[in-house]
């Protein structure tokens, strides 16, 4: 009885908690920081106590999300939190490992966004995917007027390339939501991990980043997406388009990843200190031709274990 009392008036906590941050997301400026915060709530109430309680919760802050701000668009940002961070906390719970957890999280997170864009679009009767492609379209005929208005004259080539690549952006929508899923889930353990050690909840952490390597599948995947890509970006329509145009950037950087984990174990085998990496980082961000060197360094470890000869030969 104690145990679930205390488990009530836990709930209220963070679940004021969350009321405060939501508060302090739509109305403040800060809300561009805060709103990274918003699942971890849900988070430490689903690591303590599970997926019963977790559910109460959610419930209990969705009634609090009307309270504060009302309307389907509130609504639906609690729902979208409330299910990443309740999921994780659970995982977290069963102690998962942390890829398993981010990975829920990731899938959380792109079932939270589907069900957000659907219920704008029947609740709300808005098209979430059209108004991107339209205010991608408005930022095009902007920077036209920009350009006139500084007296630059317009480049026909230029213009017909900048509303190519809106046009190629909405093709890539797919992609953009899986990136944002994933980046959403990997800062969500990220602050998750800071904060429940503070609480002394321990939570796994990843390996590090120089012993990440993902299945030689992906080797596959990648080659295939670069073969299909070969035979249809001309069209630039259609499904296989579609599915190359996004399947290609999304593996690309998988292979970047690759390499990186493989110059931090090479970096680390030769006894270099970290600071060696970071620089590679910032070169990468400086210059994202180097990309191509390290997506390449990456397809080379995945298809001939470069580690492994790297570890011979030290």
């Amino acid at each position: 009885m104690k145990s679930q009392l205390k488990g009530m008036i836990e709930g209220a906590i963070l679940t004021a908690t969350y009321a405060v941050l939501l508060f302090l997301t739509i109305y403040t400026p800060i809300g561009m920081i805060s709103v990274f915060i918003l699942p971890i709530p849900f988070v430490v109430y689903g690591k303590r106590h599970g997926f019963q309680p977790s559910v109460w919760m959610f419930v209990a802050s969705l009634g609090v999300t009307f309270l504060i701000a009302g309307g389907v668009y509130s609504l639906g940002y609690t729902f979208f939190f409330a299910f990443i961070g309740a999921t994780m906390g659970v995982l977290y719970q069963k102690e998962k490992s942390a890829m398993q957890v981010v990975l829920g999280g990731f899938f959380a997170s792109l079932l939270g966004i589907l069900f957000y864009i659907l219920l704008t679009s029947l609740v709300m009767n808005l098209n979430l995917i059209q108004m991107y492609q339209e205010a991608l379209n408005k930022s095009v005929e902007e920077s036209n007027r920009w350009l006139t208005r500084l007296g630059i004259p317009q480049n026909p080539e230029m213009e017909e390339a900048l509303r190519s690549m809106a046009e190629q952006i909405r093709f890539m929508i797919p992609s953009i939501i899986l990136g944002s899923s994933m980046i959403i889930s990997f800062i969500t353990h990220w602050i998750s991990r800071i904060i429940l050690n503070r609480l002394r909840e321990p939570v796994p952490q990843f390996p590090p980043f120089r012993e990440w390597k993902f299945p030689k599948s992906f080797l596959f995947y990648y080659l295939m997406a670069v073969i299909l890509m070969m035979f249809v970006s001309a069209q630039k329509e259609g499904y296989l388009y579609m599915v190359g145009v996004n399947l290609q950037p999304l593996l690309q950087l998988v292979m970047v990843i690759q390499g990186l984990s493989f110059v931090a174990y090479y970096f680390y085998s030769k006894g270099w200190g970290k600071g060696a990496f970071v620089i590679i980082i910032l070169l990468v961000f400086l210059f994202p031709p180097l990309t191509f060197i390290l997506s390449l360094t990456g397809i080379l470890d995945l298809g001939f274990d470069l580690r492994k000869r790297v570890k011979s030969g030290s």
